[in-house]
């Protein structure tokens, strides 16, 4: 599953404990491993979202703020084991994530059985029918 994230931010380097940055439709992986050179800070993502994909572009913004809007907007937790951070997605937010593309697959649903519901309960009109028909090619042409 890929994703679009456009977050409000850029990188340069991290002298202060603010970062620019431009990083364009790349994975989580590519992203984590420019901003953990960048920064200093060992950052890598688990498997679940390694490979989604992102657009960041921010300037001047702390390390922290844009690791909590890079989890927020990927439905991900920072976990810290040893001296390395780690992006990852918990199945309560797998089960998260599924229940938006369920929910948003019911309304296609609905939308579409109202549309037809309309059409069905319409009034037969014969005249369009015959009308129609006159209109399809014979057999002989």
């Amino acid at each position: 599953m890929a994703i679009m994230v456009s977050l409000p931010i850029i990188f340069i380097g991290l002298t202060s404990a603010n970062v620019s940055l431009e990083f364009r439709a790349g994975s989580v992986a590519g992203l984590l491993e420019r901003l953990s050179i960048e920064s200093g800070t060992k950052l890598k993502s688990s498997p679940s979202v390694a490979r989604e994909t992102v657009v960041v572009k921010v300037k001047d913004v702390s390390l922290a703020d844009l690791k909590l809007k890079l989890a927020s907007a990927l439905d991900a937790t920072w976990v810290t084991e040893g001296s390395v951070e780690y992006l990852k997605r918990e199945a309560p937010q797998e089960k998260a994530i599924w229940n938006r593309h369920v929910q948003v697959r019911r309304e296609y649903v609905e939308a579409e059985l109202s549309r037809i519901r309309k059409r069905a309960q319409a009034p037969f009109d014969a005249a369009a029918l015959v009308t129609g028909l006159k209109s399809l090619p014979t057999e002989d042409e």
